[in-house]
């Protein structure tokens, strides 16, 4: 008889090596719990595809669809490849949490998604059938038709699963079916925030380590976790400052005895790793996650020529690349052509270091290319491919940097997590773009409060472990410290650090030359508007090369946010519809629906579908608040009108969302579709009531679209206004510096001021 061994599932690959390790045992076998899954769940068959199969699948399956323009899906395949993941990732969450879009639609009880859902039932549908045709499966069919593997399982007389974070309902059904099969014990770690896991295994304890036999259904070990909300608290006023923190909290831990390799550096979002490495003089640090393929020379190379025509930055880097590279220019000759021919020559650009990753993506592609791809399609999906690989930190130090899904089931001495901000604790979701909360709720989909605890699961179990914790945040008017400061238990504030950056930097060799300053410009000549005043109070420097040199980036070059997008395009769709048929701002629905169908006239992408549809739900509020203020009598009476006016000497000029009128009574009001408004409207609503001449007595408001509230600015600020005006118009003889560094992260003139 052939003798059995035993099986333990890990959570990550790093949990895995850990407990390869403390093991050292031939006798047992341990897997990952994405491993477990490849190896027990099987479609008889069926291959298992990769993502860019699936992707060029669903864009098929989209050409069959024809209201797919009404989700923002576009034809053209370059562009339908940046939101083609979005709709996969959906497709996934439904089938790993066994929800069929039909419960979706017996869920959103205002009908709110009807036609989307049908349309991406229809879609779904349409992809399936088309795996199907070619014996192709991927992970969301897996999850609704599986069949387990029976003989792999039966090599097994036990199986330990250690269990950290939220388990998906395929997840769940898949463990219980393999302890019906093998004796299966799950060692589950659960936070004070993991109530839906605790839930899911009969209310298991809170805070505590439990060994579950999931085959007998009973608690056969318990132990409570013990946590001191004993931490270390630091903040600095820029994420770079950070990263300073950071290097001299390491030095202080190593000086203090404790052991390089138990330091870890657990980041929140993963690219503040580009701050570590500039600074990082000392090698002191491995990367857990590598380095992506997008740091390479190679992939930079084929970005440029895949987006030299989308602006002149992009043109102007292509043609500097081609000045190193002449294979590039002859390459974009051929980008007409049909197939992927130009993928092998573009090969040859590779270093040694690159070619083994680019030959490796050049192989998952050729599938796809050989069914017939344009050159233009090719070069593109290559690129997606490549976005995804990533090169091992070879030769790193003993400091270790990870992300916080590979913190599960590890633990270290010593803990340091920067970007403690409510920016990034908890992190956003594409996810969450679709469906609000109340629909996820009522058809257990996980909603955004679940993720958030998810990720508060993962930091309190590695700080329980840990005996070091050190938190950073970043304060400043932008940023500030997580809520989860305070559920730790954390009653001080952060202590603000000031680190001398000297031994952190390599003196430049050389600096770049700055312009000439005029000091001698006659500042009241130049309209002032409430973005220019808040320029020339934050740093007159700024103001200089904005509005007297009159410099300006390429907009087009840009990042543009979809939240921003649809912020413009709200405005533009009230301004219509107030121009129009002024009168609909009598009936709330009437109003809401024709705002709706104004702007969805000009969505230009999934997203921005999505999040109109979302709209829909917030603009309830402010449109039963119009038809209020229509039936008391305020009647619109300026709609997006440019002002100027003469105060003091100076110019005033600004665009003026809305003015209300009601008999005597007159209020400025400015639209803010974002939750917040900019520090630069602190006087802006003054400056419009400076504007507005012809009346007497005017109020302002800030009127916020997603709820319909109306918030009154308090006081009256004119005094403080003409002070400004008055500093503003003074002669000078120079347009000095801000004294402090925190405006120039986001200025894009600090090269010029020599700043950076």
């Amino acid at each position: 008889m052939r003798n059995r061994r035993a099986l333990v599932v890990a959570p990550t690959s790093r949990a895995r090596r850990e407990s390869l390790d403390k093991l050292n045992n031939t006798i047992v076998k341990i897997l990952t719990i994405g491993e477990l899954e490849s190896r027990v769940a099987v479609m008889p068959e069926r291959a298992l595809c990769d993502r860019i199969t699936r992707i060029v699948m669903l864009k098929r399956a989209c050409a069959d669809i024809k209201q797919s323009v009404w989700l923002g899906i576009s034809g053209d395949f370059l562009a339908f490849l940046d939101h083609a993941d979005f709709f996969l990732d959906f497709f996934d969450e439904l089938s790993l949490e066994g929800v069929e879009p039909e419960e979706l639609l017996r869920g959103d009880t205002y009908a709110e998604y009807d036609d989307h859902i049908a349309i991406l039932k229809e879609l779904r549908d349409r992809y399936y059938a088309l795996l199907t045709e070619r014996n192709l499966a991927d992970r969301s069919m897996l999850a609704r038709d599986y069949a387990l593997n029976l003989g792999w399982l039966g090599e097994f007389d036990r199986v330990e699963i250690v269990i950290e974070g939220a388990l998906s309902s395929f997840e769940r059904k898949l463990l219980e079916s393999v302890s019906q099969t093998v004796p299966t014990t799950l060692k589950i770690a659960l936070s004070p925030f993991d109530h839906k896991l605790s839930a899911a295994f009969g209310d298991l304890p809170l805070a505590s380590e439990v060994d579950y036999d999931l085959t007998r259904r009973a608690i056969t070990a318990r132990k409570t976790i013990a946590f001191t909300p004993e931490f270390r608290l630091l903040s600095a006023d820029t994420r770079a400052k950070q990263a300073l923190i950071v290097i001299s909290e390491v030095f202080a831990l190593i000086d203090r005895g404790v052991d390089p390799s138990e330091i870890a550096v657990v980041l929140p979002d993963e690219s503040f790793a580009a701050y570590l490495r500039r600074f990082d003089r000392w090698r002191a640090f491995n990367y857990a996650f590598g380095f992506s393929f997008e740091t390479s020379a190679f992939y930079r190379s084929l970005l440029v020529l895949s987006r030299r025509e989308e602006s002149p930055a992009l043109a102007l880097a292509f043609k500097r690349e081609c000045a190193q590279k002449g294979l590039l220019a002859a390459v974009a000759e051929r980008l007409e052509e049909s197939g992927g021919g130009i993928l092998e020559t573009l090969l040859q650009l590779a270093d040694e270091n690159e070619k083994p990753l680019a030959a490796e993506a050049l192989a998952e592609l050729k599938p796809i290319i050989d069914e017939g791809v344009s050159a233009k399609e090719a070069l593109r999906l290559y690129l997606s491919v490549l976005r995804e690989k990533s090169f091992d930190d070879v030769g790193g130090g003993k400091v270790t940097v990870l992300g916080v899904l590979e913190t599960r089931a590890v633990s270290f001495e010593a803990v340091i997590v920067p970007d403690f901000n409510e920016e990034f604790l908890p992190k956003k979701s594409s996810k969450d773009l679709f469906l609000d909360t109340a629909v996820r709720e009522k058809v257990s989909l996980p909603t955004r409060f679940d993720r958030a605890d998810l990720q508060r699961s993962f930091l309190w179990r590695l700080f329980a472990r840990s005996e070091y914790r050190t938190i950073i945040c970043v304060v400043n008017d932008d940023s500030r410290p997580s809520s989860f400061i305070a559920e730790l238990g954390i009653e001080n504030e952060p202590i603000a650090m000031e680190i001398d950056a000297t031994p952190f930097f390599t003196p430049p060799k050389r600096t770049f030359p700055q312009p000439p300053i005029d000091s001698s410009a006659d500042l009241t000549k130049i309209p002032l508007s409430a973005r220019g005043l808040a320029s020339f109070l934050l740093c007159e420097r700024q103001f200089y090369y904005r509005y007297v040199a009159r410099l300006k980036e390429d907009d087009r070059f840009l990042p543009k946010t979809v939240a921003a997008e649809i912020g413009t395009k709200l405005h533009l769709a009230l301004a219509a519809v107030a121009t129009e048929e002024p009168r609909i701002f009598g009936s709330g629905t009437v109003l809401k629906n024709r705002i709706i169908a104004h702007i969805s006239q000009y969505t230009a992408s999934a997203r921005e579908a999505f999040e109109i549809r979302l709209w829909e739900r917030r603009l309830e509020e402010f449109c039963a608040n119009e038809e209020r203020r229509f039936n008391e009598g305020w009647r619109i009476t300026v709609i997006e009108e440019r002002r100027t006016k003469a105060v003091n000497g100076v110019e005033l000029t600004g665009r003026i969302d809305r003015v209300d009128r009601r008999g005597e009574e007159t209020i400025v009001l400015d639209y803010k579709s974002g939750s917040q408004k900019p520090s630069w409207n602190e006087l802006q609503l003054e400056i419009y009531r400076a504007l507005l001449f012809e009346y007497e007595n005017v109020s302002a408001a800030y009127y916020y679209l997603r709820n319909g509230r109306l918030e009154p600015i308090e006081g009256d600020r004119y005094k403080e206004l003409c002070g400004y005006i008055e500093r503003y118009k003074a002669p000078r003889h120079e347009f000095a510096q801000c004294e402090r560094l925190t405006p120039c992260g986001g200025c894009e003139f600090q090269i010029l001021c020599g700043r950076k």
